[in-house]
């Protein structure tokens, strides 16, 4: 099965590119501009030692594959934070954050600063998708998402039950 939205998530665009590019929907189009010209270009040195026949062979079975079964829904797709933090680099990796941020500072994984050297690492997740501990992460994150979830609707609840402070006063 092709996991589109998993495909993309290994496509990385230049700096310059991704930030030229803010929309999400821009992003993902360029992308998939760029995996196709990678893809003519394999095809193209893939075909060098294929016969005409064995070409539209290929070709022919293709076409008649139903593509829609073998692609996964970006809807099941578990969603990929745009930048990760030095804490969830961390977390991942099992390194502690100060390695982390010395690791950035010196390349090894990509990210950058906003407005400075005194600033919040922004890490691009792409580089940790095939980590042991992605996975392991997601879940996390989203065990975190879920627990804040209930404590805003506790809250809520909470709120809702609650006179409101100008009947304490006419009470009075």
């Amino acid at each position: 099965m092709i996991q589109m939205p998993g495909v993309l998530s290994y496509v990385t665009l230049p700096d310059a590119t991704e930030r030229t590019f803010t929309n999400k929907d821009a992003q993902k189009f360029a992308k998939i501009r760029l995996l196709q010209r990678a893809l003519d270009v394999e095809a193209k040195i893939a075909s060098r030692g294929l016969s005409d026949t064995d070409i539209m062979d290929i070709e022919n079975a293709i076409q008649a594959l139903d593509v829609a079964p073998f692609i996964e829904s970006e809807e099941k797709e578990q969603l990929i934070p745009e930048f990760l933090t030095v804490r969830d680099v961390s977390l991942i990796t099992g390194l502690a954050p100060q390695v982390v941020r010395r690791h950035l500072q010196n390349g090894k994984y990509e990210g950058f600063q906003n407005a400075g050297e005194n600033t919040t690492w922004h890490v691009y997740p792409t580089q940790f998708l095939t980590h042991p501990n992605w996975q392991k992460f997601l879940k996390e994150r989203e065990k975190g998402f879920e627990h804040s979830k209930q404590v805003a609707n506790l809250a809520l609840e909470l709120l809702e039950l609650e006179p409101p402070a100008d009947a304490n006063d006419a009470a009075k």
